[in-house]
Order: structure tokens, then sequence, then C-alpha cells
């Protein structure tokens, strides 16, 4: 398992992670006038300071974890108009297992990671950036390319 950093200092017995993007995440007290929002959209699980591939092996069955309530906000996460990179890269990784042979779909992810604009990767999170490249090296292992 990994550690939450964050724990130490902002218990989630006391604070909640409502909000994550590629720079910050918004953390609210957990008291009564801030119960609709915990409801409306706390992330309990999905954490942009775990490795991605930790979260697909929840949502896969291969780890230890709360696969329902992780799928709910990777969906979440996703549905938004401009959807945060960390969570596409735990959608990536779960559909390459789920579907390892499928070689035009994971052309597509492959073509994707391949097509982000440096300038914007700039703006992501140090791990964030070491990521794509680990997910970009393990499809290019899955098609074989070198």
């Amino acid at each position: 398992m990994h550690e939450d950093v964050k724990e130490r200092f902002l218990p989630n017995s006391t604070w909640a992670r409502v909000y994550f993007d590629h720079v910050s995440e918004v953390l609210v007290r957990r008291v009564p006038e801030h119960q609709t929002l915990l409801d409306l959209g706390e992330f309990r699980v999905l954490n942009p300071a775990f490795p991605p591939d930790s979260h697909a092996r929840v949502l896969l069955g291969r780890q230890e974890g709360w696969p329902q309530r992780l799928r709910q906000e990777l969906r979440a996460c996703l549905s938004d108009p401009k959807p945060e990179l960390y969570c596409r890269l735990v959608e990536i990784l779960e559909l390459c297992a789920i579907q390892p042979l499928r070689t035009r779909h994971l052309r597509h992810e492959l073509k994707f990671l391949e097509g982000l604009d440096p300038e914007d990767l700039k703006n992501e999170r140090v791990l964030t950036r070491k990521w794509v490249e680990s997910v970009k090296l393990y499809i290019k292992g899955l098609l074989k390319i070198k």
C-alpha cells in the first residue's frame, strides 16, 4: 500500500479531499456545514498521490481496496469537461489490462499519450509526467515497439 503524506498533517478523519487538479487539492474540514459538499463529491479513494497503476489494480480486483467507490470517483473525474490526466492514466491502465490483445485500442491510447503537448505536461505534477512516460513504455512493451 501507499502512504498519503497529506494524512500526516491533515488526517482524513478531520479533512476531506473534494477536488484535485494537476497542481492542487482542495480539502474541507469535516463539519456539519460542509456535509452537502462532502456528499456531492468527496474523493475518499482516488488519490493523485498514489501511482495510477495502484488504482487500476484495485479496479481489476488484483489489489485490496474499495473498487466500487473508486470507479464512482474515477467516473466523476473523467466526466469533467477537461478530465485530469492522472484520471486518464488510471483509465488507460485498467483498459490495457482488460483488453491487452486489442492492438488498435493500445495504439489509440499510445497516440493519445504521445500527442500530449509538452508545454501542457510542464504544468502537470512531476510524478504525473513520470507516470505518463511509464505508461507509454508499458503500452509499447505490450505492442512490442522499441
